[in-house]
């Protein structure tokens, strides 16, 4: 091995040395070999290395048996990725630090051979030279320390130390500037250093089952944080400063000691998920009502006696456990939440009253909730008509009553801040009544004060008239003898008794469940959901096929051909017409159509079901497979689908991909480890759910699937950019999963199409560019135009992402290219043109090509070319939005499109063409909770409009 003739000689005395360590034979490939077969054949559960230009750049030690690495390996000066799973080394060589190419590196366990993992007590103090190193996973070994020189990995994006021994960190650990994720899980920390709060792009925190009983204040200085799991730590408190994290989504605290949480939790409003089951928390501060776009609460097995009453706020919450706790009246006010699904208060000493009911489901729960709750009544009065109008007696009179909390009035609270006993108590109140005398009505400031709080809070207010104003007075501040009473001393009685009825009449109607918003709110919601929609992958797809009729319906309004109401009229049913069957669409297939025989499949599509029945160990239920057509259109393949017999999924054969027409793949509760790229074929997805598995990462090719709306990911153990996804319990659809497939679009490697002509591809010495291109982690496979004839170019083109064109005098007249950049145009496949400089870019006009995308050939200095090309496709790849190649033209339609469809909303022309108020608000509303869909209420607006 030492003397590989390809291979520098101290290089190759590495592998030599390594050969002689493991007894083993290494396999060798070549860059220059195909690309993607050398790196198949050095994968990272192999014994291999990949060698660039004679230096050892991939080097794969799986299963060696090494207990140590030898002193020679600090020669791989050129080494990029190193992987080391299942030896048993203890220690690495000082030489180490002298990788100062490596941006790979991993010492990890392979999670089918727990018990054959490497021991690493201590880093070299010379591995703080390794400030090329991107990726660092040292999970699963002993290590107990970090060395200082740990803070100078400058380009550390991912950091796994879950696992070990670790008692402290170093300082300087918070000069990892570039860090995203740090994994520190299942350690022994007590205690976290105070330079954790510099780490400024960390995305992911995790620090479960260590020791810490107290998080630093710098904490809350991480504003890009997204998700933070404390489990199974020993905290007795959080600072204040946790308030600080913005844009925190998922925060998991259970198995702690925490009594009490900081007012400040109610500062992160982004927050989806809080677990804090398994505490000793006695109360809730009233802040959580202010954790708007929370989701799921779970706060099992503590010590709460009471849920405050502000979790009435809590709009978006979908889940909220309680159980193993000491409730005995649960929290009433839960009535108000109409997202809510998911209610659990077992284990609870309720009163006997409420064990039956919570048997029932949600929707019966909260009803009965509703008509077990008490309201809240605030009584405005001026100070000096507290003792005429008998204040005192009418309040306690109500409070007697079963279904009065309270009946507040100010005197109770003159000698505080009487501005802040208003601000807080006024919105909490379900009915305000107004004692009108002049005082109160012409001269009490705090009493103007209370009516303005009333009228924000969208609260009923009843005026109960004195004897020194009239109704001409009162109708002055806005109230008027249609919610009127009037005051008299000697039917005292009387009128308290007809309070009460109010009172409780405001009660039983469903305005008091969630206020009926005004037409301004109402309004700005639907902006929002519009907003909302127009954002969405789908309806940009959609405004791509359209992008002319727009320009020119926009056109028409800039010139006042049409009003804003007829383009709005004009963008509903265009929109309409484009989604006729988005009032019916669900992602389970059409069951009222009968079901087909397998009989009606094709010979590849039979195969596939043989090949997962052979790997499943049982053939699959009638009910899993959904045909139509001809067509596998649904497969559910969930491990535990037929009781009592599991059948669990190891892997799915790559044959998968021969589906091409299925729509929805159910692939939970198995033992899936990864997902075959084959599955990227399968274009018509549109449901994926994957929960329950082994999964670390998906398919870089996944993004191809651009009809997926729905994507479950719990319960795996992501490694990458979805573990903050992951924390959220329900599937993604909408705008999520843009994000999903952009993060994973980010991290993928595309398929570059080269179309020149066979005598350029000589003259330019194409085949070069081509090998310097296959060498680029991010570019996965090279094709060469001029190989294949036009029949295989239609059906291959669609696997690429990219076209170069190499502009020549013979190019820009070839059929051939024509054809190919036709194709691209066609598939939407973005097309660089290159240009020699035989041609002038007026030449590139005849191909609709211009220099906005292009580059010149430079045949003097071909490597730096080279490297520049590499450089552009990076930055192409980074900045060009390749699910949309006419982005910037879309985003400009797309503008107007919505500053148009607002600034008319906002019109009071559109507010006061609206034939019946109380129908628009009911089809908003439906439309807000999704029992409609935009299409409609688009339409019922339309009508209603006069």
């Amino acid at each position: 091995m030492s003397d590989i003739p390809r291979v520098k000689p101290k290089q190759a005395k590495v592998l030599a040395d390594l050969e002689e360590l493991t007894d083993q034979s290494m396999k060798i490939a070549f860059t220059d070999q195909d690309w993607s077969d050398s790196r198949k054949f050095i994968s990272w559960n192999t014994f291999g290395a990949l060698i660039k230009d004679g230096d050892v750049i991939d080097l794969n030690l799986y299963n060696c048996c090494l207990k140590s690495l030898p002193e020679s390996i600090g020669n791989l000066r050129m080494l990029n990725n190193l992987r080391c799973k299942r030896n048993q080394i203890e220690k690495l060589p000082e030489s180490f630090g002298r990788l100062t190419s490596l941006r790979t590196l991993d010492f990890s366990v392979d999670n089918q051979h727990l018990e054959e993992n490497n021991r690493l007590k201590l880093l070299p103090n010379s591995f703080g030279n390794l400030t090329s190193l991107e990726v660092l996973n040292l999970s699963d070994n002993k290590l107990k320390s970090l060395p200082d020189s740990f803070g100078r990995l400058s380009s550390l994006k991912e950091l796994k130390l879950e696992d070990n021994k670790l008692e402290l960190l170093p300082t300087s650990i918070g000069n990892l500037k570039s860090l995203e994720k740090l994994d520190l899980g299942g350690n022994c920390l007590t205690e976290l250093p105070e330079s954790i709060g510099n780490l400024e792009s960390l995305k992911t925190l995790i620090l479960g089952g260590n020791q810490l009983e107290l998080l630093p204040t710098s904490i809350g200085n991480l504003k890009t944080l997204e998700s933070l799991i404390l489990a199974q730590n020993k905290l007795i408190n959080l600072p204040n400063s946790i308030g600080g994290l913005q844009s925190l989504y998922s925060l998991v605290l259970e198995e702690n000691n925490l009594a009490a949480l900081p007012d400040e939790i109610g500062k992160l409003t982004r927050l989806g998920t809080l677990n804090l089951n398994f505490n000793k928390l006695t109360s809730i501060p009233d802040t959580i009502g202010k954790l708007e776009n929370l989701k799921f609460l779970e706060l099992n097995n503590n010590q709460l006696t009471a849920i405050p009453d502000t979790i009435m706020n809590l709009k978006s919450l979908m889940e909220l456990f309680l159980e193993h706790n000491l409730i005995s009246m649960p929290p009433l006010s839960l009535w108000h939440l109409r997202n809510l699904e998911v209610l659990k208060l077992d284990n609870n000493p309720l009163e006997s009253e409420f064990k039956d009911v919570m048997e029932q489901n949600v929707p019966t729960i909260l009803e009965y909730f509703r008509e077990k709750a008490t309201i809240k009544i605030f009584i405005s009065h001026a100070v000096a008509d507290f003792e005429p109008f008998q204040i005192k007696e009418i309040s306690d009179f109500l409070e007697s009553k079963e279904h009065i909390y309270q009946a507040y009035y100010c005197e109770e609270d003159l000698v505080g801040d009487i501005d802040k006993f208003m601000n807080e108590t006024i919105p909490k109140c379900q009915v305000l009544f107004f004692f009108a005398s002049k005082k109160s009505v012409f001269e009490s400031i705090d009493c103007a004060h209370e009516l303005d709080l009333a009228k924000r809070h969208n609260i009923p207010v009843y005026a109960v008239k004195g004897e020194d104003v009239q109704w001409n007075d009162i109708q002055q501040i806005g109230l008027n003898k249609d919610r009127g009473l009037e005051f008299k001393k000697s039917f005292i009685k009387e009128l308290m008794g007809r309070l009460l009825e109010i009172s409780l009449e405001i009660k039983a109607q469903e305005p008091i469940k969630e206020p009926e918003n005004t037409i301004d709110e109402v309004v700005e919601e639907l902006k929002k959901k519009l907003n909302e929609f127009f954002s969405m992958a789908l309806f940009k797809h959609y405004l791509q096929d359209k992008i002319r009729f727009f320009e020119q319906n926009f056109q028409q309004f800039s010139d006042n051909a049409i009003s804003a109401k007829q383009f709005f009229i004009t963008f509903q049913n265009q929109l309409l017409s484009e989604f006729p069957k988005e009032e019916t669409k669900q992602l389970e297939p059409d069951k009222s159509i009968e079901q087909e025989s397998r009989k009606n499949l094709d010979k590849k599509q039979k195969k596939v079901l043989k090949q997962i029945e052979k790997i499943r160990g049982r053939k699959l239920p009638d009910k899993s497979i959904w045909i139509e057509n001809g067509n596998i259109v649904s497969l559910n393949l969930d491990g535990y689908q037929e009781e009592g017999k599991p059948s669990i999924l190891q892997y799915l054969p790559d044959s998968i991909g021969d589906l091409t027409k299925l729509r929805q793949l159910t692939l939970s509760h198995n033992q899936l480890e990864s997902l075959p790229d084959a599955i990227c074929n399968l274009t018509m997805l549109e449901y994926l759910n994957l929960e329950e598995n082994r999964l670390k990462a998906l398919p870089r090719c996944l993004w191809k699937c651009q009809n997926l709306t729905f994507l479950k990911l719990t319960f795996n153990p992501w490694e990458d950019e979805l573990a903050p996804f992951a924390g959220m319990r329900e599937g993604f659809d909408g705008d999520y999963m843009d994000e999903i497939l952009q993060v994973i679009w980010n991290r993928s490697a595309i398929n570059v199409f080269i179309s020149s002509t066979s005598k350029d591809f000589e003259s330019f010495n194409l085949k070069r560019i081509t090998k310097m291109l296959a060498e680029e982690g991010e570019i996965d496979h090279i094709y060469y135009g001029h190989e294949k004839d036009e029949e295989s170019l239609q059906k291959g083109l669609s696997n690429y992402q990219l076209v170069l064109f190499i502009a020549s005098n013979a190019s820009i007249h070839s059929d051939k290219c024509k054809y190919e950049i036709n194709q691209a145009k066609s598939n939407k496949i973005p097309v660089i043109p290159i240009k020699t400089r035989e041609i002038s870019w007026n030449d590139l006009e005849l191909l609709d090509l211009s220099r906005d995308l292009g580059m010149e050939y430079d045949p003097e200095n071909l490597e730096k070319f080279g490297l520049d090309l590499i450089e552009y496709i990076k930055q192409f790849k980074r900045e060009v939005n390749l699910f949309y190649p006419e982005e910037e033209r879309i985003n400009k339609q797309l503008a107007n499109l919505t500053n148009t469809i607002n600034n008319y909303l906002d019109s009071e022309q559109f507010k006061a063409s609206i034939s019946d108020l109380k129908k628009f608000r009911q089809d908003c509303d439906d439309y807000f909770r999704g029992k409609i869909t935009l299409p409609t209420v688009l339409r019922e607006i339309v009508k209603n409009i006069e």
